[in-house]
């Protein structure tokens, strides 16, 4: 049975939430627009999630893009998909793998290298919107 995109960002979504995270759909990071972006201010980490039905490759542009800003970067997608190549492409990346079962529920199948691209201004700058547009009290 098939998993639509919007499927993995719902589980994506109830994953970040168990894991204490605040976060915002579709929100707009270095021209492109992570499904979902995340932070939890007592850990102080923020996170970008791309989610994608298949088409991975589609993804790195804008997941490597997504690690300048975020302290962890995941795709998610349908746990049929997530294949050999797509954990050894994203692990050399440093973006971790989110793999979605048919029954929603979210495996960390490669975990997300922090900090490899950081740039603490924009780091920075990501997080003051993210609260803005979130409502979160600081």
């Amino acid at each position: 049975m098939r998993i639509r995109e919007q499927e993995v960002v719902e589980a994506v979504v109830c994953f970040i939430d168990t894991m204490g995270f605040d976060h915002v759909r579709e929100f707009p990071l270095l021209g492109k627009v992570a499904d979902v972006y995340g932070f939890r201010r007592d850990l102080d980490v923020s996170l970008a999630v791309e989610c994608k039905e298949r088409d991975w490759r589609r993804a790195i542009r804008q997941a490597v893009a997504y690690q300048v800003a975020a302290d962890l970067v995941f795709l998610a997608m349908p746990a049929r998909h997530v294949t050999d190549n797509v954990t050894r492409e994203m692990r050399c990346r440093g973006i971790g793998v989110i793999s979605v079962g048919q029954d929603g529920a979210t495996v960390v199948v490669v975990p997300a290298r922090s900090g490899t691209y950081l740039i603490q201004a924009v780091r920075e700058k990501a997080i003051a919107r993210f609260e803005a547009a979130a409502g979160v009290v600081v």
